[in-house]
């Protein structure tokens, strides 16, 4: 390593840990039994199919209520015509 890139090195300072990863550091040792992670995307019940959360089910629930109502959302038009 050349000497200007260790002198530019050793002038940069660390950054704090961004809030995503210190949850998923710190997810395993929570004893809460309730405790749930919205960190990944796809989620398995017991047989191994698919899981939709309650919670991603009321939110789907929410925008179809407000399509009806004629609030369009920025972007929900696009996604609706695929």
């Amino acid at each position: 390593m050349s000497s200007t890139s260790s002198t530019f090195f050793s002038r940069v300072r660390p950054v704090p840990e961004p809030f995503h990863l210190r949850l998923m550091r710190e997810f395993p040792a929570d004893p809460d039994p309730r405790k749930r992670s919205y960190l990944f995307g796809a989620y398995r019940d017991e047989g191994g199919r698919p899981f939709v959360l309650p919670e991603v089910v009321e939110v789907e629930k929410e925008f179809v209520r407000e399509d009806e109502e004629g609030n369009e959302r920025e972007g929900a038009g696009e996604i609706s015509r695929r």
